[in-house]
């Protein structure tokens, strides 16, 4: 379970079955903070290898979309993947990533709503590489006017 500090930063909590208690760990260090009020949304994946790979998604205090990653191996840190290219997301926006783990389970679609009250989607699809790109898609939708 992933959660937001009351200082931006990011944390897991983990169940120990075997002690039948959660352990709650910092996994802030070197990533950019939460916005205050911010969501997250995440989703993980097993590799060919027999790791794992977990992906968090949540909104930066200068309002864009930010990755955390996690490798086996390598722990938390910045997505390489990068999510520079996303419009800047209005204030505290919901997120929501959805995966497709029956066609390909590395492939997701992250949606959250843009400044001028858009529905966005980015699409990420690996490439020929390991390594693979995220591909913006207008989803037509937008807040209805008050």
């Amino acid at each position: 379970m992933y959660t937001v500090s009351g200082s931006g930063g990011l944390s897991e909590s983990v169940w120990n079955s075997s002690v039948k208690s959660w352990y709650t760990q910092d996994i802030s260090k070197g990533l950019d903070p939460v916005i205050a009020g911010g969501y997250l949304t995440a989703y993980a994946w097993g590799i060919d290898s027999g790791g794992l790979r977990i992906r968090i998604y949540y909104q930066g205090q200068d309002g864009y979309i930010r990755e955390a990653a996690f490798d086996n191996g390598k722990g938390w840190g910045k997505g390489v993947n990068p999510t520079q290219g996303f419009p800047q997301a209005k204030s505290r926006t919901g997120l929501a990533i959805v995966p497709f783990p029956d066609t390909n389970d590395q492939e997701a679609k992250l949606f959250y709503q843009s400044m001028g009250d858009k529905l966005v989607s980015f699409d990420y699809k690996r490439g020929s590489t390991s390594e693979g790109s995220w591909q913006s898609q207008d989803c037509g939708l937008s807040s209805p006017s008050p």
